[in-house]
């Protein structure tokens, strides 16, 4: 089952063996701890409902079937964590995205990530990327710390990627 992501964001862990760590929080749409930021959002006209899961991201490759069995439409907007970074860095080599955004019509934040799926499907570069993330649950400290180090360097390219644009 496909799930709508509201949120991400870096912060320190709060609890359990590795409170005080690095973590990347990641809040999901329906998420009874929400901070009343999206009814902000909703009251600006920065998002409705209609652009919950404009881009679906994925830990590892084998969830892709999960997503595609229930959202068969997504394929073309389902992308692993590493390799959407991967090819938001390997398009910025060879363009650059403001031009590409802007020739696509897309100047505000809605309107890129809509227009990112197609604009990274005829734009990248075919190859091997190790896109997924080593899952730590119940592994150990050395499997957290393998997840992060992978994790970690997606999430800020994604980052960076989109704060390279205008608010």
């Amino acid at each position: 089952m496909p799930y709508a992501v509201k949120e991400i964001f870096f912060t320190l862990q709060g609890e359990g063996a590795n409170a005080g760590r690095p973590a990347v929080f990641c809040r999901f749409s329906g998420c009874n701890l929400w901070t009343g930021r999206e009814e902000q959002a909703k009251k600006e006209g920065v998002m409705d409902a209609s652009d919950v899961a404009r881009v679906v991201l994925l830990m590892a490759t084998e969830h892709r079937q999960f997503v595609l069995d229930e959202a068969p439409s997504a394929h073309r907007r389902t992308f692993t964590i590493r390799e959407l970074a991967h090819a938001l860095d390997d398009i910025a080599e060879r363009h650059r995205w403001p031009t590409l955004m802007a020739t696509a019509g897309a100047d505000d934040v809605v309107s890129r990530w809509r227009a990112l799926p197609g604009l990274v499907a005829t734009h990248r570069r075919r190859g091997h990327v190790d896109r997924d993330v080593s899952d730590p649950y119940k592994r150990g400290d050395r499997a957290f710390d393998r997840m992060t180090t992978e994790l970690d360097p997606a999430v800020r390219s994604i980052v960076m990627w989109e704060r390279q644009f205008p608010r």
